[in-house]
């Protein structure tokens, strides 16, 4: 009888245990996350992006995700970079990509797999311009991994190549976009930065870099997006001005001209 009870015991938690396991395999997650970027010394950003996506069960979809294109500073300024998609590949073959692209961000939808449950995807683009001019230092602020991932980040790495080395301790953050604690760690050799996490990032979670350079490191910078955006507006209201004194203009000169003449 204990026999048959013991029996019974061990069925019970292989098929628990294969339940578990079956259900951890289903799991979608990137499961690498690996970036190589070089800042220009006109503030520019190349970016090439290596990402392993395993979607578990064969439940083939599309993916997104987002980058930030503002930058806030501690005045509450915005500032804003462009994004240009130079080539995408998947599993090594080229695949034409429709970012949606907002003030705020950049949406990048990936294709899902045509055979397996596992893609490679790897996204070339530029950022520009990428450095804030502070007050005693050029200020480098990104997000490595993007925004809005609804799966988890196993693994995420990036290497920075800049023209000049950091001023300052470079610092990585992970969690929440603006968090200020980091499961990553930074090797700095020369001009050489690589950032690591140590622990996978949960959906919604970002790795972020932080890093100062020399003053003047760089002949472009963000400018202000309050700037760029009030521009027009002086613009239009400079025309409608203009266009009403030439109204005004045309006017007189008619009132002027049928004025009745004395004799």
């Amino acid at each position: 009888m204990k026999l048959r009870y013991l029996g019974i015991i061990l069925l019970s938690a292989a098929v628990l245990f294969v339940a578990r396991a079956a259900t951890a395999a289903a799991e979608e997650a990137v499961t690498s996350f690996a970036q190589s970027a070089v800042l220009s010394p006109a503030g520019g950003l190349s970016v090439s992006d290596e990402i392993y996506y395993d979607f578990g069960l064969p439940t083939p979809h599309d993916i997104s995700f987002t980058l930030p294109l503002t930058y806030h500073d501690d005045q509450g300024r915005e500032f804003r970079m462009a994004f240009h998609l130079v080539s995408a590949l998947q599993d090594g073959s080229s695949i034409s990509l429709v970012p949606d692209v907002t003030l705020a961000t950049v949406r990048i939808t990936l294709p899902a797999p045509k055979i397996g449950s596992v893609s490679h995807y790897t996204l070339r683009y530029t950022l520009a311009p990428v450095v804030l001019r502070g007050l005693a230092a050029d200020i480098l602020k990104l997000s490595v991994t993007g925004l809005s991932w609804s799966v988890p980040i196993n693994q995420a790495t990036m290497r920075l190549e800049t023209p000049a080395e950091p001023a300052d301790n470079v610092t990585c953050f992970t969690g929440a976009q603006g968090s200020t604690t980091g499961r990553c760690t930074v090797e700095q050799q020369g001009k050489v930065t690589t950032v690591t996490s140590y622990a996978p990032l949960q959906p919604g979670e970002t790795l972020s870099i932080l890093s100062d350079y020399p003053y003047k490191s760089f002949t472009t910078y963000l400018e202000s997006y309050e700037k760029q955006r009030t521009t027009p507006v002086a613009l239009i209201t400079l025309a409608i001005f203009a266009l009403g004194l030439f109204i005004a203009a045309i006017i007189g000169f008619s009132l002027i001209r049928n004025r009745p003449r004395n004799g």
